[in-house]
């Protein structure tokens, strides 16, 4: 297992679309303090908007354009068969692919973090008057709910990977999954509103159980008031998605245990 992490990890380093989304991250980050001239009354606001949404959206492309073919190029380069040769399981060769994609996606937002303060300290000390609300802590705790956010991510693109062959097919599924996740709840907040959709509403609760509720994740507006979010409520989202996480794990495991290999 621990080979299988360290090779995804050295995988996914070397990945050139990796360093890509990182100038493209970068970019934005310091685009936000041009754009946020136009926001003067809530620059701050603004600016911790800005760099948490890179930070997401960097994310997002690490996990759909690095992590979504792993699998699939082990299998299409026969790799996974000298792997597996090596007396590893099939469920720790999971295991492992998890491990390896968690440690990548850490150290980028890591990196991604620490490079978010440039553009925040910069304005921050050259108008300190907009950054009375600026909460380090609640960025920080935004950033970190997005990292799992992201990690959780991708136990649904293995769990994907597990049964799917075609990495486009993958992509595709994990996508559609994730915007469902992202917007179900504010969906179903509307159509429960109204007697209307009453029909729509019983079935999305259904649904809500079922679909992986990334939005619960989603502290962004939250952290660029300022405002800490609820303790119950943020640490019940992250317990939420771990034990999601681990039981998609799981599931995976066994899947691919009894996948047929071409």
């Amino acid at each position: 297992m621990r080979q299988v992490c360290f090779i995804t990890f050295l995988e996914g380093v070397r990945n050139r679309v990796l360093y890509a989304i990182f100038v493209f991250a970068i970019i934005i980050m310091f685009l936000s303090t041009i754009f946020s001239q136009f926001f003067m009354q809530d620059l701050g606001k603004v600016v911790a908007d800005f760099n948490l949404g890179a930070m997401s959206l960097a994310g997002l492309l690490i996990s759909f354009s690095v992590s979504v073919g792993l699998i699939a190029k082990d299998l299409d380069r026969r790799t996974i068969y000298f792997v597996l040769g090596r007396n590893i399981s099939r469920r720790s060769y999971i295991f492992g692919k998890f491990a390896g994609l968690a440690l990548l996606i850490i150290c980028a937002y890591i990196i991604i973090f620490l490079l978010t303060h440039i553009p925040i300290l910069l304005m921050k000390a050259s108008i300190p008057a907009y950054f009375k609300n600026f909460s380090w802590s609640a960025y920080a705790l935004a950033a970190f709910a997005d990292l799992i956010k992201c990690i959780f991510l991708n136990t649904v693109i293995i769990f994907f990977s597990s049964f799917v062959t075609a990495s486009f097919t993958t992509l595709v599924f994990s996508i559609l999954i994730y915007i469902a996740g992202q917007s179900l709840a504010e969906v179903l907040s509307y159509v429960s509103s109204s007697e209307t959709y009453s029909a729509i509403a019983g079935f999305l609760n259904i649904v809500k159980y079922i679909v992986p509720d990334f939005s619960s994740l989603d502290f962004k507006i939250v952290a660029a008031n300022g405002i800490m979010p609820p303790a119950g409520i943020y640490f019940g989202s992250i317990a939420y998605a771990l034990v999601y996480s681990a039981v998609l794990l799981i599931l995976a495991g066994i899947i691919f245990e009894r996948k047929e290999f071409p």
